[in-house]
């Protein structure tokens, strides 16, 4: 294939550091707007589920909305997972399998160090991984303790 015909399919070429700067920029936007749509469904759909009064909950269907909860939160990171992992293939990774397991180990702050990005992209790790952190312990105050359904009540 001729080299210029990769470069209009594949942007894996040099980019100026204004350009890169501004794919962060997008990416990093991106990834807050979904994070935030997420969590407000979250909330949206735990209110539906206590039916608005967690005080009246059994053990069995607390365990069941906690699961419900828990796996919703995983679906949710997953999605940042993969929007991070899109772009790292479509700007510097070979393969989805390599984009999908850099994004992972990346966004849980493991980051083993065995597959590591181009010297021009290598700041979008550490920004995935202080994103990860943040959109986890940012996502359980919100959804858990934000609520007005999941704080106590006071009596007047």
């Amino acid at each position: 294939m001729d080299v210029s015909v990769y470069a209009l399919i594949s942007p894996r070429v040099e980019m100026t550091f204004v350009h890169e700067a501004g794919l962060a920029i997008l990416l990093i936007s991106l990834t807050l707007w979904m994070q935030c749509l997420g969590i407000a469904a979250l909330i949206i759909w735990l209110k539906r589920s206590l039916d608005g009064d967690i005080h009246r909950l059994r053990p069995f269907r607390s365990a069941v909305v906690f699961v419900r909860l828990t796996t919703r939160v995983i679906a949710l990171h997953g999605l940042l997972i993969l929007l991070w992992a899109s772009w790292y293939r479509w700007l510097c990774l070979p393969s989805w399998e390599s984009a999908l397991y850099f994004s992972a180990t990346s966004c849980s702050t493991v980051g083993y160090g065995d597959v590591v990005l181009p010297a021009n992209w290598r700041m979008l790790g550490p920004l995935e991984s202080m994103i990860g952190v943040l959109m986890w312990n940012f996502r359980e105050p919100c959804v858990c303790h934000g609520h007005p359904a999941c704080r106590p009540r006071h009596a007047s």
